[in-house]
């Protein structure tokens, strides 16, 4: 067993391990979202629902400036793929917009979540 396989099963299992701490989140990944400046209009995205486990932090950091809050996000990098600004994650009925990447080794990724209050 290499040493990617043996990093890969850990961090399943720390998941795994992790129980009531993690959540079930249903992650929206869009795709073609963008701008087609041949045309001027704006090309319609394509969504598609994953569902997943990660650890939503409880610690919060008001913006009341721009009237919403941000969170730090952990799910492992095999459950979503690349992820970007037009992806989001619903949470207990809540609606939260991807914020800057923190950290990405591969296994896992941290990442900043915002939503509107």
């Amino acid at each position: 067993m290499g040493l990617h396989t043996l990093v890969k099963d850990s961090v399943d299992l720390a998941f795994n391990l992790l129980g009531d701490l993690a959540s079930d989140f249903t992650f929206t990944k869009v795709t073609n979202a963008g701008f087609s400046f041949s045309t001027g209009e704006n090309t319609t995205p394509t969504e598609t629902n994953l569902s997943l486990r990660g650890v939503l932090f409880t610690a919060k950091r008001a913006f009341p400036e721009h009237n919403s809050t941000m969170t730090k996000v952990i799910v492992k990098t095999k459950d979503v793929g690349d992820i970007t600004s037009f992806d989001f994650f619903t949470h207990n009925a809540t609606k939260y917009n991807i914020g800057p990447i923190i950290t990405n080794d591969g296994f896992v990724i941290e990442f900043e979540a915002l939503k509107e209050v």
